[in-house]
C-alpha cells in the first residue's frame, strides 16, 4: 500500500507526463502553421512579385522567426517538464510507474535510425532554414 506522500507524487507524475505529451502535438501543429504560411508566401512571391517582393521576403522571414521563438518556447517547457519527471525517477527508481523515460532502453532506441537525430535539431532547424530562405530571396530580388 502506497502511503499519501508516494500517491501526490504518483499524481503529479501523471500530471508532468501528461503536460510533456501534449506539446508534441502542439509541435507539430506549430510546424504545420510554419510550413502552410511559407507555402502561402511562396505562392504570393511567385505570381505577384514586383515591387512586393521584397515585402513578402520579409513577412516570410518575420514569421519564421516568431515560429522558431514559438517552437523553442514550446520545447522549453517540454525539456522543463521531463526535467521534473527525470527527478521523480531519481527519487523513487524502484517503482515501475517512473520508467517511462527509462535511459537504457532510450539509449537503445536512439542507436536506431529513428531515434537518431533529435527532434529539438529538427524542429529548430526548419524555422532557421525558411528565414535563411526568405532572407537569400531577398537578397536575390534586391540585387
Amino acid at each position: 500500500m502506497c502511503d499519501k506522500g508516494e500517491r501526490q507524487t504518483e499524481e503529479k507524475y501523471k500530471a508532468l507526463l501528461s503536460l510533456w505529451a501534449s506539446e508534441n502535438q502542439v509541435k507539430t501543429n506549430k510546424l504545420q502553421m510554419l510550413a502552410l504560411i511559407t507555402s502561402i508566401l511562396f505562392t504570393v512571391f511567385v505570381f505577384v512579385g514586383g515591387t512586393l517582393e521584397p515585402y513578402v521576403c520579409g513577412v516570410g522571414i518575420g514569421f519564421s522567426l516568431i515560429w522558431l521563438f514559438s517552437i523553442g518556447r514550446t520545447l522549453h517547457y517540454q525539456a522543463f517538464w521531463r526535467h521534473q519527471i527525470d527527478d521523480i525517477h531519481s527519487q523513487f527508481g524502484g517503482n515501475p510507474l517512473f520508467d517511462i523515460f527509462d535511459q537504457k532502453s532510450m539509449h537503445e532506441f536512439k542507436t536506431n535510425i529513428a531515434g537518431a537525430v533529435s527532434s529539438t535539431y529538427i524542429l529548430l532547424a526548419v524555422p532557421v532554414g525558411a528565414a535563411i530562405m526568405w532572407l537569400i530571396a531577398l537578397l536575390l530580388v534586391e540585387f
